[in-house]
């Protein structure tokens, strides 16, 4: 039976295993690296490469975010609090991995920036928390830690020259993402 497969090695690139065997459980073994499948007649060739292409799909997805949602979410801050604040999603730390853009999609509202739009208004409400936020930050960047639906990674919240990182984990449930009140007290903590 003829087989051409691809498996995933352990540094990142892939092997492509292309042949024909005897037995498909030795192949299947061998593409697990637990042990050589029993073949006859066959080339069985290796191609090491990193794979760091996406699907037009996820890019596009990613370009949505930075094309529409960096800007809306920009001017949101803006009229909510008051006075001009940079707002910055990183894009780079969406990886192109369909379970981390689809949780995004179904929370970036709720738990992502929109979230962190309506934490300021409410930190903003008046002078007092307007000077706190001047004095602390001038920039606020919002960062996704999931590698992948395994690696979620962690949220946290930190001032860093003068900017304030927003880091949640989009990796496909919501324990890794501050809701309203958490978001707002930890953030009141560090002010």
């Amino acid at each position: 039976m003829d087989f051409q497969r691809r498996a995933a090695r352990r540094d990142g690139s892939r092997e492509l295993v292309t042949g024909c065997c005897l037995d498909m459980g030795a192949a299947r073994n061998r593409l697990t690296h637990k042990s050589s499948p029993r073949i006859l007649g066959v080339t069985i060739r290796h191609f090491d490469y990193k794979d760091d292409t996406m699907g037009l799909a996820e890019r596009r997805r990613i370009a949505a975010i930075k094309d529409s949602h960096s800007a809306r979410f920009q001017s949101e801050l803006n009229a909510a609090i008051g006075f001009e604040l940079p707002f910055e999603i990183d894009i780079a730390s969406f990886p192109e991995d369909k379970t981390i853009l689809d949780c995004y999609d179904s929370y970036y509202e709720s738990y992502g920036p929109g979230l962190v739009v309506n934490v300021m208004k409410e930190i903003c409400k008046d002078d007092m928390g307007r000077e706190a936020v001047r004095a602390k930050f001038n920039r606020i960047v919002f960062l996704n830690v999931a590698k992948n639906a395994d690696d979620p990674g962690q949220k946290s919240l930190e001032i860093k020259d003068k900017t304030l990182f927003v880091r949640e984990s989009f990796y496909g449930y919501s324990d890794q993402l501050y809701g309203d009140s958490e978001l707002q007290s930890a953030l009141e903590a560090i002010l």
